[in-house]
């Protein structure tokens, strides 16, 4: 499988494209993984009905001296019921998996978002249009990926801020055509 065009959003669909799995995990390339993080996606698929489209977990730090910035500390097990909202950052694409049918149903990522294109937030795009179209999602803190994104408080930090602001601003936007 090879990507034609740059961008989360592509890169993520041929990847689905690329797989036969009816489980998806989506990361970043610069997380690690807890130990028993597969399996725990697998039996959190497996207790949950059909219905439960979206999962994802905790990103901690890999370096403590890397900002908190993008991590996710929530040690509470959260479920979002269909039709219901998620506020950008609860669950976030560094950590989630996905049901292929979910993918399939709501025609997967919306390929003008993402990282290399002008605004991020394809995954919280996603999770709303999962919930928006009948699915379930949940936040369970024990998947556990460690993030090693090298950003130190200051300048980058802001830029990414400011960037995810205006993300957000866009994915609203979309939220209220």
């Amino acid at each position: 499988c090879t990507v034609a065009k740059k961008g989360l959003s592509i890169a993520r669909h041929t990847g689905v494209e690329c797989s036969q799995s009816r489980l998806i995990i989506f990361l970043d390339d610069d997380v690690y993984l807890e130990r028993g993080y597969l399996a725990r996606i697998i039996t959190l698929f497996e207790e949950h009905s059909a219905d439960v489209g979206v999962a994802g977990g905790r990103i901690l730090r890999f370096d403590p001296a890397d900002s908190l910035y993008c991590c996710q500390l929530s040690e509470r097990y959260r479920t979002y019921e269909a039709g219901s909202t998620v506020r950008p950052g609860a669950l976030q694409g560094a950590n989630f998996a996905i049901r292929r049918a979910t993918f399939e149903a709501i025609g997967g990522f919306d390929v003008q978002l993402g990282a290399g294109q002008k605004y991020r937030c394809e995954d919280i795009d996603f999770i709303a249009r999962a919930l928006a179209n009948g699915w379930q999602a949940i936040y369970d803190p024990d998947l556990v990926v460690y993030h090693h994104h090298g950003r130190r408080d200051g300048d980058d930090v802001e830029a990414l801020r400011r960037d995810n602001s205006y993300a957000s601003g866009a994915f609203f936007a979309k939220m209220l055509r």
